[in-house]
């Protein structure tokens, strides 16, 4: 289920990221290949400046990131929602698909919402995993 459409108002703000091993763990992809698995990274922060779209609901945020894992370097971080219910960042925390890059993700043509591989990016490396996502509180 999408995000709640007043998070439109949070681009610019700080998020913190604490990741999980959710089902399948983290894993280091290549295209659609696995590369390796990796152990859970540690907690981190990222900035919302973007959002993903369908049918005019928010499925997924995009934020910056400047993070380094497996001496890999991701710049970019998707957050994808787990749950069925509507979302407000401002309110909970959220059990998220995360996939990072080193480049934009954007949404597949080909593969439907809401599969976590419905997310792209033209990045040849993306690390893929779970977590959850919460705004940053001051």
């Amino acid at each position: 289920m999408p995000f709640s459409l007043n998070i439109e108002s949070l681009i610019g703000k700080p998020l913190n990221i604490v990741p999980n091993l959710g089902f399948g763990g983290w894993r280091l992809t290549f295209g659609d290949e696995i590369i390796e698995e990796i152990t859970t990274p540690q907690p981190f922060q990222a900035q919302i400046s973007d959002l993903l779209y369908i049918n005019h609901q928010i499925v997924a945020v995009l934020a910056t990131i400047d993070l380094t894992i497996e001496k890999r370097r991701f710049l970019w971080g998707y957050f994808g929602c787990r749950t069925d219910s509507l979302i407000d960042l401002r309110e909970r925390s959220v059990g998220c698909n995360i996939l990072l890059s080193d480049t934009k993700p954007y949404l597949s043509d080909t593969v439907a919402y809401p599969d976590p591989q419905n997310t792209r990016t033209p990045s040849r490396i993306e690390l893929r995993g779970q977590g959850r996502v919460s705004l940053e509180r001051s």
